[in-house]
């Protein structure tokens, strides 16, 4: 490959030893169901698959994975990607062009070199590349996982979500079901900052569902419940590559499996073990006197 751009000097991983390519890459995105026009929303952890070897170093990993989906799905598709900042929970103003994401280098990538769009959303903003970006994204409401969301949003347009080198437990599309489904460990709680779009600077409130600060409400993604589900109903493809794996599934057939796994046990998601209702609300009742979320960001 060549004229790829750097990644700023920021590994992606560990170094690991090279056993797949950058075709190896592109075909497994397609055998487990990505098509061209397809609309895919990527959670990625390519320091899991290791590093092509067709890659001199982790410097070009983020412009590899872009190259290898925009290779899949062609101009006709579109690329979502999660770019979270979570902003306002950290009492910072969100710049679509500038907030960090806490994601790491694929989503820092696009975000320094100005790729795609980026949602207002100041706590899971996403990056879309594609001619559909704007349909999803325009005139979001002010709310995570509440009412046409872009959860909400891509589930309707029948995205497909393609996993490279994480589980399929992994998207935070999770969370979103957790809201959907009313789990008892989560709640609706008001987060309000400033927003900084091209130099217009608005305060805004935004409504995140979280979880309660208990490790009982900690996602319980080692269990792969979600996985299993999908795989076992057909609804998911699953490719081993290099050391790890690339998975797909629609949204909606994630949501739909979900919701049914939530009815029949509302902790199945969760680490657990349930905690009552009593000390549920006494928690609910005292996280919502303050602008706090639970620090570890990575199992929120």
């Amino acid at each position: 490959m060549t004229s790829l751009a750097p990644l700023e000097n920021q590994s992606m991983g560990v170094s690991q030893v090279p056993t797949f390519t950058f075709d190896n890459l592109v075909s497994s995105i397609r055998e487990v169901g990505i098509r061209a026009g397809d609309i895919v929303y990527i959670h990625s952890g390519l320091d899991n698959l290791g590093l092509p070897s067709d890659l001199v170093n982790w410097r070009h990993a983020g412009s590899a994975l872009l190259k290898a989906l925009i290779q899949v799905v062609t101009a006709s598709g579109t690329i979502i990607v999660p770019t979270f900042s979570y902003s306002f929970c950290i009492n910072e103003t969100y710049n679509p062009k500038t907030s960090p994401s806490s994601l790491g280098g694929f989503a820092n990538y696009l975000i320094k070199n100005r790729l795609g769009i980026r949602s207002l959303d100041p706590i899971f903003s996403m990056i879309g590349i594609g001619p559909r970006t704007s349909l999803l994204f325009s005139d979001l409401p002010k709310t995570c996982f509440g009412s046409d969301c872009l959860f909400e949003r891509m589930g309707n347009a029948n995205v497909k979500v393609c996993n490279i080198g994480v589980g399929l437990d992994f998207p935070t599309a999770v969370h979103y079901i957790e809201c959907v489904g009313k789990v008892p460990y989560r709640f609706n709680k008001q987060f309000s900052g400033i927003v900084d779009n091209d130099g217009v600077q608005t305060i805004e409130d935004w409504t995140y569902c979280v979880r309660v600060n208990h490790s009982c409400s900690i996602h319980n993604g080692k269990s792969r419940v979600m996985e299993k589900s999908l795989l076992v109903r057909g609804l998911a493809n699953r490719v081993l590559i290099g050391n790890g794996e690339v998975n797909a599934t629609c949204l909606r057939d994630m949501y739909f499996v979900g919701c049914q796994l939530l009815f029949g046990d509302p902790w199945c998601l969760a680490a657990g073990p349930p905690l009552s209702s009593d000390i549920l609300s006494g928690l609910i009742g005292q996280e919502s006197k303050t602008n706090e979320v639970p620090t570890d960001f990575a199992a929120i």
